[in-house]
């Protein structure tokens, strides 16, 4: 996911230094363009109501994630709060170092106006140059993006909830208030009918096209072409409507028959998550989003107090993308139920970022940690992650016990700690980081 970035540069015509803006817009203009993201800039520096106008029309029609807003010197705050209250997005002050210009000044002046107004808001200060601050902007940007889209989003809800897992009951009116999704519901039922309706023939293909990515297949062709006809209906259904998630109530009714599917739907960025778990599926969207890759959907299954790790696994869902190598993938039946396909793997070693959404209206609340994913070995048919927590495992679990934490685990590479903190406070989520 690209953030769109609406960029301002701002001054006030009395101030030293409002002579240079217009050099300056150009030159953030260039900087910003090295970082993965798309810019909407205003053609000149903003500096009264008119040309505050203009660059509003501007990135409301760009329809921006999230306002850059670099001041030259100090200037009006009453301008900028005029452009986001025509736009409601984020907005990043970013003060350049310089005594007399007052861009600091201003830049701390326009946070302070933001909060008090409960705008979400990101202070930058350093050169353009400065690759700390840069750093800063693209994070708040990735957050920014991620709440935009999401908020515009639409989620498939594929059978029921787990029965016996009122953990994962969720309520389409909490989830519309609070993150935004419309929630679109297809039966069990009516995906095996749009199942068996499909044709053979590209069911056959894509399969033998599987096969080639897994280094051994122990299910019968008959498994594995069924699955992929399972595939194409969740992808038709996933077309018709729009949708950019789906939360798959899998156990026990279609465990083996869709997990491979969620692990294809995830390489072509339509996420999933298990158990009809809508939390963990907005959350998944977050998570695949911000590091712009799939991600393991897992439970917590063990710790070890001597390694301070953890273990945790699902039944095989992820991505076969997400394996070292194609030779460590295994094709297999699923667990407990020895039918259907998933894929079987241990998770390669890395940094890793770990989260867990639950809760309801009032209560959600997002734990979060960052760890390192070491050699897992196949304790669980699935795909075991081994994590080395970032403190004991005592008291990570009763961190988490004591936050109310529950036990679907979603990892993703890479450290996006801070992406997801913003997140929180764009969504007036509760976090606890684990550290």
């Amino acid at each position: 996911m690209k953030p769109r970035v609406g960029l301002v540069v701002g001054y006030a015509p009395l101030e030293v230094g409002y002579e240079k803006a217009p050099q300056l817009l150009k030159e953030s203009c260039q900087q910003l363009s090295k970082l993965p993201v798309e810019i909407v800039s205003v053609e000149s520096p903003v500096y009264d109501f008119a040309t505050g106008t203009q660059a509003a029309d501007l990135f409301a029609k760009s329809d921006i994630d999230v306002l850059c807003w670099i001041a030259a010197t100090w200037s009006y705050d009453h301008v900028p709060v005029d452009v986001v209250n025509k736009i409601n997005a984020p907005l990043i002050a970013w003060g350049i170092p310089g005594v007399e210009t007052g861009s600091l000044c201003g830049s701390q002046q326009l946070i302070s106006v933001l909060t008090e107004l409960n705008h979400p808001r990101r202070f930058v200060f350093g050169e353009l140059t400065d690759k700390r601050a840069c750093g800063e902007v693209l994070r708040f940007a990735q957050a920014a993006a991620v709440v935009n889209r999401l908020k515009k989003s639409r989620m498939g809800m594929l059978g029921h909830r787990t029965i016996g897992m009122m953990e994962v009951a969720f309520h389409e009116y909490d989830v519309k208030e609070a993150f935004g999704p419309i929630v679109v519901y297809l039966s069990i039922d009516d995906l095996l009918r749009r199942r068996d309706a499909m044709a053979d023939d590209q069911a056959i293909s894509l399969w033998q096209k599987v096969r080639r990515r897994a280094g051994q297949c122990k299910v019968p062709d008959v498994d594995g072409i069924r699955s992929m006809k399972c595939y194409f209906a969740m992808k038709e259904w996933v077309d018709e409507n729009g949708l950019s998630g789906v939360a798959v109530g899998c156990y026990p009714d279609l465990m083996g028959e869709v997990c491979l599917s969620c692990g294809l739907l995830a390489e072509e960025e339509v996420v999933t998550s298990c158990e009809g778990d809508m939390n963990s599926l907005i959350l998944t969207y977050i998570m695949h989003h911000i590091g712009s890759a799939p991600v393991h959907n897992t439970d917590l299954l063990d710790v070890d107090e001597k390694q301070r790790a953890a273990v945790l696994s699902h039944c095989g869902n992820s991505a076969i993308s997400l394996a070292d190598c194609k030779d460590e993938v295994t094709l297999d039946s699923v667990r407990l139920m020895g039918r259907g396909v998933v894929s079987l793997y241990c998770a390669r070693c890395g940094e890793v970022t770990m989260a867990n959404l639950c809760g309801k209206k009032g209560t959600y609340r997002l734990t979060y940690a960052t760890a390192k994913a070491v050699e897992a070995e196949m304790v669980f048919p699935g795909i075991p992650v081994k994590v080395e927590l970032p403190c004991s495992t005592k008291s990570f679990l009763e961190q988490t016990a004591d936050f109310g934490t529950g036990h679907h685990w979603m990892i993703a590479y890479g450290d996006m700690s801070e992406q997801l903190q913003y997140v929180c406070k764009m969504l007036g989520v509760g976090t606890l980081r684990i550290q």
